[in-house]
């Protein structure tokens, strides 16, 4: 009975389809047993899947108090539906262990991972600065990490060390830059967080990710520096110029092991074995987090290219025999 907007739809490879947009209804079609069969707030965000025979898988609002809007979706070859939009919610449902689950200012980007029946969300994540951040579009790559586009007037939007264009560059008229982000497949961390744009304002519409997890982003620009390379069209030609854009991301990976140093040399003997289920965690470009497994091995993929500081989390009643003072490795990837 209110204002109902599908704005983005995507297809899996089993041929399920999958729609996002945002509505106004009080009485939205939700199915039984979906997320949220509740609206929220004046505008919520919905989500819904069919089967590849045109029946309705599910269907849930996704959302808090305030307004939210979906913008962008992408699904994985489980059947699963990961989303990108807006929220003013301060209580839009993030999840534990998330990149950022604390609310940042008016309008944040979200990114949104939904199991493939609907009925839980697997992981939910803020994405912005102090300024108001759009999520735009979203796509996956092999591995299931997820890749954001949109604008943002926010001067400290969360960019990294690795990126492009790590300073803000705001907007003759409403201040915004688009920007470009890369998130862990869980949506743990951000392995690449860059802004792209000029002096005038900038929007990111669209994104894609190629098999060797290089970025593709289009939209549209009034920035007569925007930046350009190996152009086409290196000159700004009119009010609104449609730009495209490719962005490469180098990666590698950081392995070690953990394992009980009974003789206390730093070394690891015959008979030492490995420690199970110990936390290693990489600070530096990225930031990121891993378990060793059964034998006592780590290893985390997928590293963007820099320097980094490894650390353990020590448990009690155990002591770190290696590296001495201040017991982390620093590595450059």
């Amino acid at each position: 009975n209110g204002n109902d907007n599908a704005v983005a739809i995507a297809v899996d490879a089993s041929g399920n389809v999958y729609a996002t947009g945002y509505t106004a209804s009080v009485d939205f079609q939700t199915t039984n047993g979906a997320f949220d069969q509740t609206q929220n707030g004046s505008y919520d965000a919905v989500v819904f899947k069919f089967s590849n025979t045109g029946a309705l898988t599910y269907s849930t609002y996704l959302g808090g108090a305030s307004g939210d809007f979906g913008y962008g979706i992408s699904a994985t070859d489980e059947g699963e539906a990961v989303i990108t939009g807006i929220t003013g919610s301060a209580n839009f449902p993030v999840t534990a262990g998330v990149y950022d689950n604390e609310f940042n200012a008016s309008y944040d980007c979200f990114a949104t991972k939904i199991s493939s029946t609907g009925n839980t969300i697997q992981f939910s994540t803020y994405l912005g600065g102090t300024g108001t951040d759009y999520g735009i579009d979203i796509a996956l790559d092999n591995f299931g990490n997820i890749y954001v586009t949109g604008y943002t007037g926010s001067s400290d939007f969360p960019v990294t060390t690795n990126a492009f264009d790590v300073t803000y560059n705001g907007g003759s008229t409403y201040g915004y830059d688009i920007f470009v982000t890369k998130i862990k497949y869980n949506g743990t961390a951000v392995y690449y967080s860059s802004y792209l744009g000029g002096t005038s304002d900038d929007y990111g519409i669209g994104i894609a990710v190629d098999g060797s997890g290089n970025m593709y982003t289009t939209g549209y620009t009034t920035s007569t520096d925007f930046t350009t390379q190996n152009a086409f069209d290196a000159t700004h030609n009119g009010d609104w110029d449609v730009f495209v854009t490719k962005l490469s991301y180098t990666t590698g990976s950081i392995n070690g092991i953990v394992f009980s140093d009974v003789n206390g040399n730093g070394v690891k003997d015959v008979g030492e074995s490995g420690v199970a289920n110990w936390k290693i965690r990489i600070t530096g470009t990225a930031t990121d987090s891993t378990y060793t497994n059964a034998n006592g091995n780590y290893s985390l993929s997928d590293v963007a290219a820099g320097t980094y500081t490894v650390s353990e989390e020590n448990k009690n009643g155990w002591t770190q025999t290696f590296p001495t003072t201040p017991g982390t490795h620093s590595v450059t990837v």
